[in-house]
């Protein structure tokens, strides 16, 4: 089956975004902002609502937009950076309930956020500082596994109904008590997420495969190995589908776009080439819905069918 996209409005020229979700109706939350790189002073922090044919800015102040998460919808989460005020960085959380169509400062975030994870009942933040969690209407405050933080090499991702962390020494999930545990996944680490399904990475293959709902010796049930040559960004599942997209690495196919495969009721993985910028932050997948960036800033949504 085709993946079908249409376009839904096109992006002001000004506007360099950074991070895409795709909501209901059509509807998509850009982040990101215009001005001159390098001096945040310059620059604008924007969060931008596409729908039903036209671009509308929700939010405008001085910053950037570092990091976008939705837990439905409906409710989401930002951080921006803010210009430094006599040297010291500062960031601002802002929060949705009406799926982007206005925001409210949620007061301070840490600055330099690299990953942003919202459930239903908090958000979790992942900054250079070390992780943090925010819950419901609260403040953020440092948690996480021992061991210090490295936004290069950690990935923060939402697993069920919670959040794991990904690190080389391997993968940790938060508990509903607020404990980390340690998966041991032999070695592989983990790339992608969503919901209990899981791709890893080993002496560069990929695996994919899902946390069993009981404990047992060997916490994951892996299927057979992905016969993908491409570096995973994003893993969307709901009921009856599962989606991965990644960046190509085979050479015919470096440039082109963004790879995305997907399979149906447990069946083969098909796959299609989204003809969009190879930029993480131009395409996003969320609930079943995906909506892509093309270079000549026209915005791609999956079609309703």
């Amino acid at each position: 089956m085709p993946l079908t996209l249409h376009p839904a409005g096109t992006l002001p020229l000004a506007f360099s975004p950074s991070h895409l979700a795709p909501l209901a109706g059509g509807a998509c939350v850009l982040g990101g902002g215009s001005g001159r790189f390098g001096d945040l002073r310059k620059r604008r922090a924007q969060l931008m609502v596409v729908a039903e044919g036209r671009a509308r800015i929700t939010w405008d102040a001085p910053g950037w937009v570092r990091a976008v998460g939705f837990a439905d919808a409906e409710h989401g989460v930002a951080a921006v950076d803010e210009p430094a005020e006599d040297g010291v960085r500062s960031a601002l959380c802002l929060v949705t309930t009406d799926g982007g169509q206005s925001w409210r400062p949620g007061g301070p975030a840490p600055p330099g956020a690299a990953a942003l994870v919202a459930t239903d009942k908090e958000a979790w933040l992942l900054a250079p500082s070390g992780l943090f969690r925010r819950p419901a209407g609260g403040q953020w405050a440092p948690t996480g596994p021992p061991g210090p933080r490295n936004t290069a090499r950690d990935h923060l991702m939402r697993l069920g109904e919670g959040v794991a962390l990904s690190t080389p020494e391997g993968l940790f999930a938060c508990l509903e008590d607020g404990r980390w545990v340690s998966l041991a996944l032999g070695g592989d680490q983990v790339v992608a997420a969503s919901g209990a399904w899981l791709v890893t990475r080993r002496s560069g293959a990929l695996t994919l495969g899902f946390l069993r709902r009981q404990p047992a010796s060997t916490p994951v049930r892996w299927l057979a190995p992905l016969a993908v040559d491409a570096l995973p960004i994003a893993l969307d599942q709901v009921p009856g589908q599962l989606r991965l997209a990644c960046l190509p690495l085979e050479e015919e196919s470096l440039g082109r776009g963004i790879w995305v495969y997907e399979t149906r009721d447990n069946a083969h993985f098909e796959r299609h080439l989204v003809h969009v910028p190879p930029e993480p932050g131009w395409l996003g997948m969320l609930g079943g819905r995906l909506a892509a960036l093309r270079l000549d800033r026209t915005l791609l949504v999956e079609a309703v069918g």
